[in-house]
């Protein structure tokens, strides 16, 4: 599965757009702060709006970040739409000073249309949103080609959703070489988006039958993956299997059949251990994972494994369904 990912540590400029609300400790605790900034920011526009438009403008996109995370996409996409037009009027006013905000915002709609199924006008922002960190890579490199490899690591994705695999590789690839670049400056900052960059390279390879490339970038993948999670379990275990996940199809595409079942075995084990640890969170990768081991079992003339991986796999999405039907049902 494709990682895309919001503008805020991406781009290094003061213009970032990062959360202007202190964090607190629950959901709930979350939401209330960021209606409250909106609202308070909406009575200093009135008064002023030159001085406070741009904190109204970073206030909605945070609302917005904050309505995505528990699944409100409706309104997050009109909080990040509102947002993107008071940037839109301050970019016009000053262009040097506002084009990266703008271009952060067009980025985090594009992840709001795409979390609606509007494949089209997210691939539309996401375009836009990259020729607008080229100009500004262009004026600071060192500033913004965090935030240029994010945008186009998001425009692979929507290429790809839509079917538009060369276009997809393209990015891709390019995606992979901006975030090697940046990993030369700073390893430990970029080594997580250099993983995540081969996984989708190597998804996008093996699309246009490019099977060893693919393996090869999945291998690379899992190795710095592995090197992550034993560093922080916590945050890269996931990742760590998804990779795995990716490896084992990557492994099967070419016959290895036993390397493909001891890769997806690794990923199961994970996945398992994750969901213990947060159900809601993971379960849909466990039965992902699931359906590709019981595929592998399958191969191999394993049909009784395969049946057991297969049952187990259709009760976790009986399960997800119930909570969800729009997005498992398919």
């Amino acid at each position: 599965m494709d990682e895309v990912k919001d503008m805020v540590r991406k781009d290094s400029s003061r213009n970032n757009l990062s959360d202007n609300i202190p964090p607190f400790g629950r959901p709930d605790e979350e939401l209330q702060p960021a209606e409250d900034a909106v609202m308070h920011y909406r009575e200093l526009v009135a008064r002023d709006r030159a001085v406070h438009l741009d904190d109204l403008a970073k206030a909605l996109n945070t609302l917005a970040k904050r309505l995505s995370a528990r699944g409100r996409q409706d309104e997050a996409l009109k909080a990040v739409q509102e947002a993107l037009t008071l940037y839109r009027e301050l970019a016009g006013g000053n262009r040097t000073v506002y084009l990266g905000g703008l271009a952060a915002l067009l980025n985090n709609l594009s992840n709001r249309l795409y979390a609606l199924g509007r494949l089209d006008e997210a691939l539309k922002a996401s375009e836009e949103a990259v020729t607008y960190y080229r100009e500004l890579t262009s004026r600071d490199r060192a500033a913004h080609l965090g935030g240029l490899a994010a945008s186009l690591n998001n425009l692979s994705a929507f290429f790809s959703a839509l079917g538009r695999h060369d276009e997809a590789f393209k990015a891709a690839q390019e995606t992979l070489m901006l975030f090697r670049e940046l990993a030369g400056g700073n390893r430990a900052a970029y080594l997580g988006d250099v993983a995540m960059s081969l996984s989708n390279l190597s998804n996008r390879l093996s699309t246009l039958g490019r099977h060893d490339e693919a393996l090869k970038a999945a291998e690379e993948a899992v190795f710095l993956y592995r090197e992550l999670a034993n560093q922080d379990c916590a945050a890269y275990l996931d990742k760590l299997a998804t990779s795995l996940d990716t490896l084992s199809k990557g492994h099967s595409a070419l016959g290895r059949h036993d390397e493909a079942l001891k890769a997806v075995e690794e990923a199961v084990a994970y996945h398992r251990e994750l969901t213990k640890q947060n159900r809601a969170a993971y379960l849909g990768d466990l039965a992902r994972s699931l359906k590709n081991l019981s595929n592998r079992f399958y191969t191999l003339g394993r049909a009784d494994d395969a049946a057991k991986a297969a049952e187990e796999a259709v009760a976790h999405y009986r399960e997800l369904t119930a909570r969800n039907r729009a997005a498992y049902l398919g």
